[in-house]
């Protein structure tokens, strides 16, 4: 997981890219997911090193075992990574503080494991001078090699949905309220009634085809097409999402011949992500009308 966050410090505007890898179960050792994040991460810092202030290290654990033992994991978690990062010529003066948290700061609760594994994570803040630059909201492209067509309405009220057979046919519609537990596939509770909506929406209407479309938040150069999804440990969380509402209205009885799937990763953003509401915003499913 990346963020990008805006603070000011001293009067000058810092941006500090947050970076999250993931560890196995009662591991410090670097896995070759963790390890192609961290390429991914050194390559983009020393292509801005000229622009980056500091690098914080925080090393987490899940909440089996004891403090004292999950303080030392987390130190070697966060050690491990730091001397990574050095390998690959990321210069020592930057790495301002290695810090180890043990168990006290989860982000996930732990009930499961899958909930766990969200825990048990190093996060690398690097903080870059922001350019001072106004900030723009990207426009959509319109000649993309992948296939991606921009929207004609990018986000419609929840009960806007039901005007969705009166669009036209290629239209790209965001699906409101529909939020996804970060790094994962795993849909919030809240979403429920956006799924039955559009349950609702395929039923009423039986000659409607669409297409679901996954996106990511926090995508940046040299990252990968995709996000990294912590439930089945591959690189491809915008279609797993995309997958996850269509598994959902298969299983409740939409015929497969009327829906479709894809992922775009994270290339494809709405707004410039500077809070954690326009990440939110890039976190998204859209649906595209095939036909009516």
């Amino acid at each position: 997981m990346l963020l990008l966050l805006l603070v000011s410090t001293g009067g000058k505007a810092q941006t500090i890219q947050k970076t999250t890898v993931y560890f196995d179960f009662d591991k410090a050792e670097l896995t070759p997911e963790t390890t192609h994040k961290l390429d991914s991460i050194a390559k983009f810092i020393n292509k801005y090193i000229a622009k980056v202030i500091k690098i914080e290290i925080a090393g987490h654990t899940d909440s089996m075992g004891m403090n004292d033992y999950n303080d030392r994991l987390s130190n070697l978690r966060a050690n491990a990574v730091n001397d990574y990062l050095l390998a690959k010529k990321i210069p020592d003066t930057l790495i301002k503080k290695v810090d180890a948290f043990g168990k006290r700061m989860p982000v996930s609760n732990n009930h499961d494991s899958v909930e766990r594994s969200k825990n048990r994570r190093v996060e690398i803040s690097t903080y870059f001078v922001k350019n001072n630059a106004a900030k723009t909201t990207p426009q959509p492209k319109t000649d993309l090699k992948d296939g991606y067509i921009p929207h004609k309405t990018f986000n419609p009220k929840l009960e806007d949905l039901d005007k969705i057979p009166d669009i036209d046919s290629g239209t790209t519609i965001v699906i409101p309220n529909l939020i996804f537990v970060g790094g994962s596939h795993e849909l919030v509770s809240s979403s429920t009634t956006a799924l039955v909506k559009i349950y609702k929406l395929m039923k009423e209407n039986p000659n409607l085809k669409i297409e679901l479309q996954g996106h990511v938040c926090c995508h940046y150069d040299g990252m990968g097409p995709d996000g990294y999804d912590v439930e089945t440990r591959t690189n491809n969380l915008s279609e797993n999402r995309a997958k996850a509402v269509y598994d959902y209205l298969i299983k409740n009885g939409i015929e497969r011949k009327r829906l479709a799937y894809r992922g775009f990763g994270g290339m494809h953003k709405l707004v410039e992500e500077i809070t954690e509401d326009d990440r939110a915003r890039n976190r998204r499913v859209e649906i595209r009308i095939l036909e009516k």
